[in-house]
């Protein structure tokens, strides 16, 4: 893997798990509730990752 096609992959890991540390990081800091749709989200955009990351 060249350095290009790995800081890409990194930039589009990072885009989508920052979503997922948001919800952690407002649960834990602002003391936000968890929504039904919020674990939803969570899931989905998670088995997004593992799905776009298998070749």
């Amino acid at each position: 893997m060249t350095c290009n096609c790995f800081c890409i992959y990194f930039k589009y890991v990072l885009f989508y798990q920052n979503t997922v540390i948001t919800v952690i990081l407002s649960v834990l800091i602002l003391h936000e509730k968890i929504t039904v749709i919020s674990i939803i989200g969570t899931v989905l955009i998670l088995i997004g990752l593992v799905i776009s990351q298998k070749n």
